[in-house]
Parts: C-alpha cells; structure tokens; sequence
C-alpha cells in the first residue's frame, strides 16, 4: 500500500519498530497490572455536589473487573504503523489524528473505554472529539474488525453513541 497517495495530508512520525510492534500485539491490550488499577480507582471521584441527592448513590467502577480483548491487531493496521507510528492526516472530510504503538494503551485506560465501551479499542481521533475505534468483541472477519466512532463525552454501544463506519481499517481510511 502505497499509504503516501491515500491521505490529502500526510503528517506522519518516525515507522514503528519490530519491538513496538511486539509491544503492540502484547502488551496493549493485556490484562490491567496493579498500578494501573490503583490509578485509575485513584482518578475516581464522585461528581455530585453533597447536596445533590445523586451524591449518595454515585458508585465507582471496578476497573480490575474490565475485560480487554487479548486480540490481534488487523495486519492493515500494522503494516499502517510500520509506515509511521502515529501521526496526523486527512482524506476528504475525515481526520485521523493516528495513536502510536504506546498512545493506545494511554488512550484506552485514560478515557476509561473498557467501562463503557467493552471490546473497543481506539486507534485515532477524528479531529472534532471522536473516537475511532476497532470493535473487537467478536472474532475478526477476513482479518478485520468493523470500525465505529464514538465521541470522548458519550462513550458507548447504544445506537446514538457508536456508529459504525466501515467493517476494515483499509475502508475506514479510504472512504471520504
């Protein structure tokens, strides 16, 4: 792929390493280690004022309890990084502000996808606050998975929240 003649704009950073995609296919998207669970239990806070009468019912989430899909990354995807491990361009109407081998993980745990979008795994803003994201909660058809858009403030699989825009990573970059 000649990924140069895909974008309008190409903004790319440095080819991903052997050893980030080794990263990539093992470590991000393995199981929460202990510091990362007392961090994010760290980050919770309630977000009602005492007086609100919501205060009392606001429970935090259990992010030992999140289940991360442990599933390969589609080789488009891969092949992608290993021509520039994040990084920002466009194509017709759509953005792509592309992770890194490493932002993925940040990304997943820092907007806390797990809790409220199980199975789905970002790899790109769009440019006005979404989500790209690989729904992995089934099995990879023909070694893809769908790709859908959510937005940071409303993360999740009701219809409003998730839509899905393409069933590869390829048609996901190609369709404008």
């Amino acid at each position: 792929m000649d990924w140069n003649h895909v974008f309008q704009h190409v903004a790319k950073e440095i080819p991903a390493t052997d050893d980030d995609i080794t990263y990539l296919q093992k470590s991000v998207l393995a199981p929460l280690v202990k510091s990362e669970i007392t961090e994010i239990n760290s980050e919770q806070q309630n977000p009602f004022l005492e007086t609100n009468p919501l205060y009392e019912e606001y429970q935090p989430f259990d992010p030992s309890k999140w289940d991360i899909p442990m599933r390969p990354f589609p080789d488009a995807f891969v092949a992608f990084l290993k021509w520039s491990n994040g990084g920002d361009f466009v194509r017709g109407e759509r953005e792509f502000g592309m992770f890194g081998t490493k932002s993925i993980r940040e990304y997943l745990l820092a907007y806390q996808i797990p809790e409220y979008m199980p199975g789905a795994v970002p790899f790109a803003f769009d440019g006005g606050g979404g989500f790209y994201l690989f729904d992995m909660r089934k099995e990879m058809i023909d070694g893809e998975f769908p790709i859908v858009i959510s937005h940071s403030g409303s993360l999740g699989w009701d219809q409003e929240d998730a839509i899905r825009i393409a069933d590869t990573f390829l048609e996901a970059i190609t369709k404008s």
